[in-house]
C-alpha cells in the first residue's frame, strides 16, 4: 500500500515566486507574510491529492513531497 504524499515547504528557502500556487489545481496554496518576506503556505492539506505538480514547479527545491505519516502532528490540546 502506498502512502499519500503532501507538500512540505521549507519557509527559510521559499522565495515567494508563486509557482507552486499557480501549479495547484485545487488552489490549496496562498501567500503569507513573514516579516518583510512573503512565502507560500499550504492550506487545507487534507484536500491535497498528492499529485506533486507544486514540487515539480519549485525551481529552488524549497518544496518537497513527503509521506503524510512522516509529517509532525500538531497537538490540538495545547
Amino acid at each position: 500500500m502506498t502512502t499519500a504524499k503532501i507538500p512540505l515547504i521549507d519557509a527559510a528557502h521559499c522565495s515567494g515566486c508563486g509557482r507552486c500556487i499557480a501549479a495547484c489545481h485545487l488552489r490549496l496554496f496562498a501567500f503569507e507574510r513573514q516579516g518583510w518576506r512573503k512565502i507560500a503556505v499550504l492550506h487545507d492539506g487534507d484536500r491535497c491529492s498528492g499529485c506533486g505538480k507544486c514540487a515539480a514547479m519549485c525551481a529552488i527545491d524549497a518544496l518537497v513531497m513527503q509521506e503524510r505519516a512522516a509529517l509532525p502532528v500538531a497537538c490540538l490540546a495545547c
